[in-house]
């Protein structure tokens, strides 16, 4: 059964995952409104908030909300954070001038994925970008856990993955003007010899015609 948050919160219970694993940003202006859904523990955050941007995060996990949330304070950082469902309306939370998507989309079902894209439509003001970053299918963990959907698989602990391709992630953010969209593959060294992971990496504007 897909039951994000309760994987989210046991996923986070034993405190900090992937410490110091921060996504490339775009280039925005100081004060910047920016949206990160799914912070998780706060990596990007903190990137975020040291930038001079005014961060709401907001995340399914309760645990992952606690912990970003003192990560930030113990750096005396200032943030919005939020315990909410990105496939439900955000429209409460206003207008941004970026929305991050990173490492979020792939926990999610199709039908999630679309509905908060169209989420995201809703919160961009004119001219904002969206940053999506994502797993692609060339990654070495591509096929491994139980298929759910095609290319979407259940980890051992119950978090779902999905891998994208290049023409799926345009298709995603059609409703958006693409200002770049590229795949990216670095090999990996493992016990197993050497292994390529790879992802998807895009920036979109909303440009209303």
């Amino acid at each position: 059964m897909h039951d994000p948050k309760r994987a989210w919160d046991r996923r986070y219970s034993s405190g900090v995952k992937w410490g110091g694993s921060k996504q490339e940003l775009p280039d925005l202006k100081n004060g910047s409104r920016v949206l990160e859904i799914g912070c998780g523990t706060g990596d990007n955050t903190i990137s975020a908030v040291g930038r001079g941007w005014e961060v709401t995060a907001i995340d399914l996990s309760s645990n992952g909300l606690e912990i970003a949330r003192k990560r930030l304070a113990d750096r005396s950082l200032n943030g919005i954070f939020l315990e909410r469902d990105a496939t439900l309306p955000l429209g409460d939370l206003g207008l941004f001038d970026c929305v991050l998507l990173h490492h979020v989309l792939g926990a999610m079902t199709e039908d999630e994925r679309r509905r908060c894209v169209e989420n995201v439509l809703e919160v961009l003001a004119q001219g904002g970008v969206v940053s999506f970053v994502d797993l692609s299918v060339d990654d070495m963990r591509y096929g491994k856990g139980k298929e759910l959907e095609e290319g979407s698989f259940f980890k051992g602990d119950g978090i779902l993955q999905h891998f994208f391709t290049m023409d799926e992630a345009r298709g995603l953010f059609s409703p958006f003007h693409e200002i770049e969209l590229r795949m990216m593959r670095w090999p990996q060294r493992t016990s197993s010899g050497e292994m390529i992971r790879s992802r998807v990496q895009g920036l979109f504007e909303r440009v209303d015609l």
